[in-house]
């Protein structure tokens, strides 16, 4: 046996917004190299310097790289420069993560790679990673948690057919084309690689999930006063507040919709306006705005609700995909029953009985807390044990972890067999 298969297997894993859950934002990549460390592999998360929620740079002075050791995963941090909100200098910051992790010596102090993974957001984090993949002689694993650039597309922030569309699909396609495997989050994600012909064996499904230990069993909310609804994740364009927002002010003047309260958890660039709409309809008591968590207080904060409220936008080209958040995952391990104003396939509310699915829209949405606000408690804590159910069977980062492990496994042994 020679040194290389003697050790464990070196993962590098490229995602720009990584977090641990010291920080706010999703901790999949955390978790992941977590449970995967279980099963031979070492994944080594390399991260961009800047704050997911808030754009702040997170390194001193004029440091250029750190390293964190995050409860046994070892995260590598890029420095990015600062941005705020979805402007051009959110923009840049991309641009410059990816450079700097291709840049020949960035990563010189992690231990050499036997595989590569660049996961989007965007998929400049991904062709830095297809670039190091090829430096280094090992295999190139694509992660793909958000379509680019029919997002993009579907938000309005680009237009079918423009140069820019064109170029972007073009680097996608290639991307898919290139990868010795593609993972993707999405349930339906492999028809929409598939149609950059690339063949379906060579796509994977890993969803989004969830740390069980981190959440207590079910256990009914302890409010005595009314209905309790929260929301918690980012503050943005694509969060669908506005709609909320909306939404509850059709509740305040039902009858049925006194006893209702919403709480707002997060950051993000709509905040300010959203703090804004909300003293000037008069809902400073019927409406509380919160500063983000970190992810290891999640399960706190969710357990203080007597319901959850989650929003996509009807984009029905987007979604026709499905859909899996981090939000969603927490949302169904924390045992409350969620109002879900959607429409796309396979969403997991309907196929966990998890709580009401509402169309996504502001009436839509205020019908389903009224519903749900005239369900007696045992009807609440049904949809939340079923939730709760829904996440431990299929949604474990203990499960999913190894899932990962294994086609890596699988992608390096074809990698070695081809070779030979």
């Amino acid at each position: 046996m020679n040194a290389r298969s003697s050790r464990q297997r070196v993962a590098w894993l490229l995602n720009h917004y990584a977090q641990p859950p010291t920080r706010p934002g999703g901790t999949r990549h955390y978790e992941l190299a977590q449970h995967a460390a279980d099963h031979g592999w070492d994944v080594r998360v390399i991260a961009a310097s800047t704050e997911l929620v808030t754009g702040e740079q997170t390194l001193a002075g004029l440091t250029r790289r750190s390293t964190t050791d995050e409860s046994g995963v070892q995260f590598t941090w890029l420095r990015a420069p600062k941005y705020r909100g979805n402007g051009a200098a959110r923009y840049l910051n991309m641009a410059a993560f990816a450079a700097n992790a291709w840049v020949p010596g960035s990563l010189r102090h992690l231990p050499a790679p036997d595989v590569i993974i660049g996961s989007s957001v965007h998929p400049l984090t991904a062709a830095a990673a297809h670039r190091l993949a090829r430096r280094h002689n090992v295999p190139f694993v694509f992660e793909v948690r958000d379509l680019w650039p029919e997002t993009l597309v579907a938000f309005g922030a680009l237009k079918a057919g423009s140069c820019v569309e064109r170029a972007m699909a073009s680097l996608v396609g290639d991307l898919y084309r290139a990868a010795d495997r593609v993972i993707t989050t999405m349930p339906g994600g492999r028809e929409c690689v598939s149609s950059y012909g690339v063949d379906s064996s060579r796509v994977e499904w890993i969803p989004n999930g969830v740390d069980l230990s981190d959440f207590p069993e079910t256990s009914p909310s302890s409010s005595d006063d009314g209905l309790r609804v929260a929301y918690l994740g980012a503050h943005g364009q694509a969060n669908g507040l506005e709609m909320v927002l909306d939404a509850m002010e059709e509740v305040r003047v039902d009858p049925g919709g006194s006893g209702v309260r919403l709480v707002l958890v997060g950051d993000g660039p709509l905040k300010p306006m959203l703090r804004a709409r909300v003293a000037e309809a008069g809902l400073d008591g019927v409406i509380e705005f919160r500063d983000p968590v970190p992810h290891r207080d999640v399960a706190d904060v969710l357990a203080e609700a007597d319901a959850l409220v989650f929003v996509a936008a009807d984009l029905p080209e987007l979604y026709r995909f499905g859909m899996s958040t981090n939000k969603m995952s927490d949302y169904l391990a924390s045992g409350r029953p969620i109002v879900a104003a959607l429409a796309f396939p396979d969403d997991p509310v309907t196929q966990a009985g998890a709580g009401i699915v509402v169309a996504p829209t502001s009436k839509g949405l205020a019908q389903g807390i009224l519903r749900l606000a005239a369900e007696p408690p045992d009807v609440r804590l049904a949809y939340g044990a079923a939730g709760r159910r829904y996440a431990v069977e299929h949604l474990d980062f203990a499960h999913l972890g190894e899932r990962l492990a294994s086609i890596l496994d699988d992608v390096v042994s074809g990698r070695s067999a081809n070779a030979s």
